[in-house]
């Protein structure tokens, strides 16, 4: 047999080897997929049975605990036009560690009543501005059976313009914050609409009726808008610090001396 014979005689043995191996090959990189696929399926169905879990875990503490309050938990609405039930807890959790005198809330809702009943049961005051009539009268629906008159301010306000230096003019609610009963150590922020006024009237309009210690809330810390008021207010107040707690969404701000800050 020649040399050329035996070359072709292996290239022909050689053949089917080849075919086989890719054959193989390609079976093992497909059942490899299949295997990698089943288990990221598996990873991401645990993780969604588990924040479901913790949902449910979370709505029942928050349903006792409204319980506790003397609220209806039935007749609150959490949704995407309002505060979610982490959001409450948090803000809850936050109130019980150390107890406001005072809270002003810009933009009501279901925290509204969630926040007056509190107010009721430990013992503070909280002032609400807020715009929409809608609104305010489900805030009513969800005090019908809590009288928080003695607590609970809300005032309907339209909008007006301001300047403030450093920040220039703008539009935002056109508030009475002298009829404060104390100064403020608890500032929430949760209105009004970008698509109306915007919320950079907030911080400059409420600072002067701010304890130095205050605490300050601002909630959608992922939209564009509430981000960009932070920068805008991190120019205007140097010792302005800006947190966000994880998981709950909401801007947890400090600033040194706030209340001394000139606008």
């Amino acid at each position: 047999m020649t040399a050329d014979a035996t070359l072709d005689r292996y290239a022909l043995d050689l053949t089917p080897s080849l075919g086989m191996t890719d054959r193989l090959y390609s079976q093992g990189v497909a059942l490899l997929q299949s295997t990698v696929v089943q288990w990221l399926v598996s990873v991401s169905s645990k993780k969604v049975e588990d924040r479901n879990e913790e949902r449910m875990e979370s709505s029942a503490r928050m349903a006792n605990r409204l319980r506790e309050l003397g609220l209806d938990p039935d007749r609150l609405w959490w949704g995407k036009m309002t505060f979610n039930v982490n959001k409450m807890e948090y803000l809850l959790n936050e109130i019980e560690k150390q107890k406001p005198k005072q809270i002003i809330e810009v933009g009501g809702g279901t925290s509204t009543a969630v926040l007056a009943a509190a107010a009721k049961y430990y013992g503070f005051q909280i002032l609400t501005l807020e715009n929409h009539d809608a609104t305010l009268g489900y805030v009513r629906y969800l005090l019908e059976d809590l009288d928080c008159s003695d607590v609970l301010e809300i005032q309907k306000c339209g909008f007006t313009s301001y300047h403030t230096p450093g920040l220039g003019n703008y539009r935002w609610y056109k508030a009475d914050l002298d009829r404060l009963r104390a100064k403020a150590d608890f500032l929430l922020v949760d209105g009004p609409m970008s698509s109306l006024v915007g919320r950079v009237g907030a911080l400059p309009q409420c600072l002067p009726y701010m304890e130095n210690t205050a605490r300050f809330y601002f909630d959608d810390c992922k939209r564009k808008h509430e981000i960009e008021c932070v920068e805008r207010w991190k120019s205007l107040y140097p010792g302005l610090n800006a947190t966000v707690p994880p998981g709950i969404g909401i801007f947890s701000l400090t600033l040194p001396g706030a209340a001394n800050t000139g606008t």
